[in-house]
C-alpha cells in the first residue's frame, strides 16, 4: 500500500452526517447473504436521507479526503474554486475576508455547515458565512457543494447552494488507532501544521484534532497601488467527536469545534489604503452538537442540538476620510452572535418503490453589538418539511420536497423542489430539478444602527428575497474511465434587499424586479497514456441585474484545466491552469482577464509518508479578484505528511 492508500479515504465511503441531524457514517455498498452490493457514491446534502449521488437529481459536487489532499492546497477556498460554478474573491492575503459564490450569487444566498452545524453568522451585514478566507484544508475528510434553490430542505439562505465540511471520521475507518499528520512552509513567512486522531474500539469512535496556520502576509491593499504594509493572518482551530452504538438500532454522540484566529487588514476611502498603523480583525467561534439515531422497524428517526457562537471585532485607526490627523477617532466594534438548533426527521418505506421523510427545525438566532437599534436582537425560526422519493422503475426516481418556515420579524413562507433522475444506461445519467427559495433579511438588515457622516439604518420592514432556479443535466462514463458532465442552469431572485440612498438616513428596501444567472457547468476527466489524467471544468455565466446590468464579481468565462501525471511509482506530478475572464467591478467598470498557472510534486517517503512541493502562480501575473486588493504573486511551498 502506498501513501496515498494509507492516507485518504476511499472515495465510496460517506464521511459524516445525514443532514441536518445524524452523523452516521455509510459506505456506498451493503452487506446481504454475505455479498456487497455496490450502492454507488452516496451522498447526504442532497436529500434528507442519503442517497446515491446518481438517483438525487441533484448538482452536487464532492470532494473526498483524497481529491482534498491531491490539491496541495493550504486554503478551503482555493480547492473549491477549482469546481464548475464556484468561484472565490478575497481582499488580500489569507485571514481577510473572502467570498464564496454559487453560480453567480454571492455567498449571502448559501448555507453553510460543519459536521451538521450551521455556521452562517448572525452578526455580519447580510448573514453569510463570511470564513472562508481562513479556513484551511487540514483535518477536513470531504466537502459537499450542492447547487440551486435549496430551501425546500434547508430554509432560507440556501438560495445558491449548500456548502457541507467535514471533519468526523467515516465508515472506512479501521479498528484502533490512526493517526494523521501535516507540516507545510513556504513563501510570505507561511507556516501550517495538523495532526488528527481516531480511535475505534467496539461501540466507541473517537475522533480530535487541532491544526494551525499563519503567514506574513502581503498588503491588502494592492501594492501596485504603492502600498507596502504586510498584512499578516493566523488561525488555530481544534474539532472533536465522540459517538457511542448502544445497539445495532440506537447511536448517540457529540461533536464540536473552537477556532481562535486574527488577521490584519486595510482600510478603505477611496481606494484600499494602509493605515500607519495597523488595522486588526478578530474572529473566535465555536461549536457543539449532541446528537441520537434510532433505527426501528418501521421509522428511522434522528435527532440533534446544536449550539453556535462567533464573537469577533474590528480595531481600526482610520476608517475611510475620517482620520485621526483630521479630527476621527479610531473605529473599535465587536460583535457577538449566536445560533440554538432543535432538528428532528423520521424516514419510513410507504412500498417497495416510495419511502417518506418528514421533519422540522427550530432555530433561534441572536445578535449583539453596538450598532443594532437596541444593542441586543434576536429572530426565531421554525419549519416542517416533508419530502418524498417515488422510484417506479428501477432506472428513474422522482423526488419531491416540501417545506413551511414561520420567522418571527415577517411570517411564514412556503418553498417546494421538485427533482428527477433517470439512468438511461450502465453509462448515462440524465437529471433535473426545479425549486423557490428564499432568503430572509439579516438581523443587521432589520435592526443595524450606524449613525455618523453618513447615517444608516436598518428597515424593519423588509420581507425575504425569493428565488426560482431550474437545471437540467447529464452525466456520462465512458468505458475507458472516462467520464464527463454536463449541467444547464437558470436562476432567478426577486425582491432584491438593495442599498437606498436618503437624507438624512439611508436604509434599505425590497427592489421589484428579477436579478438572472443562467448558464452551463461542464467538467470531466479523461485517461490518457497510463499515469496521465487529463481533468477541467468551465462555467458560462450570464448574469444580470434587474435593470439588465451585469452583475458585479461574476466572471462570464471561468476555466479549470489540469493534467495528473504519475512519473514514477513514488513521484506524481500536477499542474493546472486557472483563467477567469470578462468581470465587473463593484462600480461597473470592466476588470482585466487573468490566467495563473500552478502546479504541484509528490513523493512517497514510504508507503505512509509523502512530501510535496507546490508552485503557484509560476509565470507571476499580476491580477485581482476583487478591484484594488491585492493578490499573491510567484510562491512555493513544501511539506510533508504521514498516516500511522
Amino acid at each position: 500500500m502506498n501513501s496515498k492508500q494509507a492516507l485518504k479515504t476511499p472515495t465510496a465511503v460517506l464521511c459524516g452526517i445525514i443532514l441536518p441531524a445524524t452523523p452516521i457514517a455509510a459506505q456506498d455498498g451493503v452487506l446481504i447473504g454475505g455479498q456487497i452490493f455496490d450502492l454507488g457514491e452516496i451522498v447526504v446534502s442532497a436529500t434528507a436521507r442519503p442517497t446515491e449521488r446518481n438517483r438525487t437529481g441533484a448538482s452536487v459536487e464532492v470532494l473526498d479526503s483524497e481529491a482534498i489532499l491531491d490539491t496541495q492546497t493550504t486554503r478551503l477556498s482555493d480547492t473549491l474554486e477549482r469546481l464548475p460554478g464556484v468561484s472565490a474573491t478575497q481582499n488580500g492575503p489569507a485571514g481577510t475576508s473572502a467570498e464564496l459564490s454559487i453560480r453567480g450569487s454571492r455567498e449571502r444566498y448559501t448555507a453553510v455547515y460543519i459536521d451538521g452545524i450551521k455556521v452562517n453568522d448572525p452578526t455580519s451585514t447580510t448573514g453569510q458565512y463570511g470564513n472562508f478566507g481562513t479556513i484551511a484544508n487540514s483535518n477536513v475528510t470531504r466537502v459537499e457543494v450542492l447547487k440551486g434553490s435549496q430551501s425546500a430542505l434547508y430554509g432560507g439562505a440556501a438560495v445558491a447552494g449548500v456548502v457541507n465540511i467535514f471533519t468526523l471520521p467515516d465508515a472506512s475507518t479501521p479498528e484502533g488507532i490512526s493517526q494523521q499528520a501535516e507540516f507545510l512552509v513556504g513563501s510570505y513567512g507561511t507556516v501550517s501544521g495538523s495532526y488528527a486522531l481516531v480511535q475505534k474500539q467496539d461501540q466507541w469512535t473517537l475522533n480530535f484534532g487541532i491544526s494551525h496556520f499563519e503567514s506574513d502576509g502581503f498588503s491588502a491593499a494592492d501594492e501596485n497601488n504603492g502600498n507596502t504594509e504586510d498584512d499578516p493572518a493566523r488561525e488555530t482551530r481544534f474539532n472533536f467527536g465522540a459517538a457511542y452504538q448502544f445497539s445495532d438500532q440506537i447511536t448517540v454522540g457529540i461533536n464540536g469545534f473552537a477556532t481562535d484566529a486574527s488577521s490584519e487588514f486595510d482600510e478603505y476611502a477611496a481606494e484600499p489604503t494602509d493605515g500607519t498603523p495597523d488595522e486588526l480583525s478578530k474572529r473566535d467561534s465555536k461549536g457543539l452538537r449532541l446528537y441520537a439515531t434510532i433505527d426501528g422497524e418501521v421509522w428511522d428517526q434522528d435527532i440533534a442540538l446544536s449550539y453556535f457562537r462567533i464573537d469577533r471585532s474590528f480595531d481600526s485607526p482610520t476608517i475611510g476620510p475620517d482620520t485621526e490627523a483630521n479630527g476621527g477617532t479610531p473605529y473599535k466594534s465587536d460583535f457577538t452572535g449566536e445560533r440554538y438548533r432543535l432538528d428532528y426527521s423520521a424516514a419510513t418505506r410507504l412500498s417497495d418503490n416510495v419511502t417518506l421523510t418528514l421533519g422540522g427545525d427550530l432555530t433561534r438566532e441572536t445578535a449583539e453589538y453596538a450598532n443594532l437599534t437596541s444593542g441586543s436582537e434576536d429572530i426565531d425560526i421554525w419549519g416542517v418539511f416533508a419530502e418524498g422519493v417515488y422510484s417506479p422503475t428501477g432506472d428513474l426516481d422522482i423526488t419531491a420536497t416540501l417545506r413551511h418556515d414561520d420567522h418571527s420579524s415577517f411570517g411564514g413562507k412556503t418553498t417546494g423542489r421538485l427533482a428527477f433522475a433517470y439512468r438511461a444506461s450502465d453509462q448515462l445519467t440524465l437529471r433535473g430539478a426545479a425549486a423557490t427559495g428564499y432568503r430572509p433579511p439579516s438581523i443587521d438588515e432589520l435592526y443595524g444602527n450606524y449613525p455618523g457622516a453618513y447615517p444608516f439604518e436598518g428597515n424593519p420592514d423588509l420581507t425575504p428575497e425569493t428565488s426560482q432556479s431550474i437545471e437540467f443535466g447529464a452525466d456520462y462514463n465512458y468505458a475507458s474511465g472516462a467520464r464527463v458532465s454536463a449541467t444547464a442552469f437558470l436562476t432567478e431572485i426577486d425582491d432584491l434587499i438593495t442599498y437606498q440612498y436618503g437624507f438624512p438616513t439611508s436604509s434599505l428596501e425590497n427592489i421589484p424586479g428579477t436579478s438572472k444567472r443562467r448558464g452551463i457547468e461542464l467538467s470531466g476527466v479523461v485517461p490518457l497514456a497510463a499515469g496521465y489524467e487529463l481533468f477541467g471544468s468551465y462555467t458560462y455565466i450570464d448574469a444580470e441585474d434587474a435593470t439588465g446590468a451585469q452583475l458585479r464579481r461574476v466572471p462570464k468565462h471561468a476555466l479549470v484545466a489540469g493534467l495528473a501525471a504519475t512519473i514514477t511509482q513514488s513521484l506524481d506530478a500536477q499542474i493546472l491552469i486557472n483563467h477567469v475572464a470578462d468581470r465587473a467591478d463593484e462600480s461597473g467598470q470592466t476588470m482585466g482577464d487573468y490566467t495563473v498557472v500552478n502546479a504541484s510534486l509528490s513523493y512517497d517517503l514510504s508507503d505512509r509518508a509523502e512530501a510535496f512541493i507546490r508552485f503557484d502562480n509560476i509565470f507571476d501575473e499580476d491580477y485581482q479578484t476583487i478591484a484594488g486588493y491585492g493578490t499573491a504573486g510567484r510562491s512555493v511551498f513544501v511539506g510533508v505528511r504521514a498516516s500511522f
